[in-house]
């Protein structure tokens, strides 16, 4: 009768402990929620610095490229969802807008230069230069970002190739793709 007790007693443990198991979790629901709530921990214990940026919103008639960019970026050796980013810079010749879209590292990145930022599923893209009107539409919201300060290290004159560029053409309310560099394999 004991040992029958004890190994009741052994079970009844063992079903407690796993019915409360708190640590078990849909991934999916948090990558969905917010991607970057974990990943701040790459900040910890080293220098950073946080500057408030003025959210936006993308038009709609430029999900379809953010999607193949976002895509295809996924599939580069270096990818990182934690700190996955891209700039997104704005140059204007002869009356013609020129997009290009990089891929950044979100917290290594000069966002000295970011006059707005947008998000679009999960991503932080970092205006630079101008903004367009017709492209990026300005919410009431102010993002504080945080981010290391590498004011101290020596920028180098090496050019890393190994990350994506996209090339748009942006004309009468028309987005062109002009073409782009995939990220070295």
């Amino acid at each position: 009768m004991k040992v029958f007790l004890n190994i009741f007693c052994c079970l009844l443990i063992f079903v407690f402990i796993k019915c409360n198991n708190t640590t078990t979790n849909n991934k999916m629901d948090e990558k969905q929620s917010n991607i970057f709530s974990n990943c701040d921990t790459i900040l910890k214990g080293k220098r950073i610095v946080e500057k408030n940026i003025p959210v936006y919103r993308i038009d709609k008639s430029f999900y379809q490229f953010l999607d193949t960019i976002i895509k295809s970026e996924k599939k580069c050796p270096y990818y990182n969802q934690c700190s996955c980013g891209f700039s997104f810079i704005v140059e204007k010749s002869e009356g013609t807008l020129y997009l290009e879209v990089n891929t950044e590292n979100i917290y290594t990145y000069d966002y000295s230069n970011c006059s707005g930022i947008f998000e679009y599923n999960g991503y932080r893209f970092c205006c630079e230069n101008l903004i367009i009107n017709e492209l990026l539409h300005k919410t009431e919201a102010i993002l504080k970002v945080k981010y290391l300060d590498l004011s101290d290290k020596k920028k180098s004159d090496v050019i890393d190739d190994r990350f994506s560029t996209w090339y748009f053409k942006y004309s009468k309310k028309k987005i062109i793709l002009r073409g782009h560099h995939p990220c070295i394999m």
